[in-house]
């Protein structure tokens, strides 16, 4: 298998609202119709939210359905804790990381 992402909570917001560029959707769209990986916390964020109307919940109601949701696991988050350290504490967080140097 190649490589496999996990989407970040920002990144599902924009292309749910249709915000991203065209060739950021480009690229994501063959990615996520072969697998859509989210994370417990991003899954959190997305349905946290107070939706202006029923229609845009339902969008994202159906794309964590259509997710493979994954648990936060100590590997996942001490892998995230490493790379946070490793960056400059003023960038943010990549908007997604390959599953494999998270998961076994």
């Amino acid at each position: 298998m190649g490589t496999r992402y996990l989407v970040d909570t920002n990144i599902a917001i924009y292309l749910l609202n249709g915000a991203l560029p065209e060739n950021a959707q480009s690229f994501l769209r063959p990615i996520l119709n072969e697998e859509s990986n989210l994370s417990i916390v991003a899954k959190i964020e997305l349905l946290g939210w107070q939706f202006s109307n029923p229609e845009d919940e339902k969008k994202a109601t159906d794309f964590i359905t259509d997710s493979i949701v994954l648990p936060l696991t100590d590997v996942i988050a001490e892998k995230a804790i490493e790379l946070r350290k490793t960056k400059n504490s003023n960038s943010a967080m990549p908007s997604s990381l390959p599953l494999p140097c998270c998961i076994n």
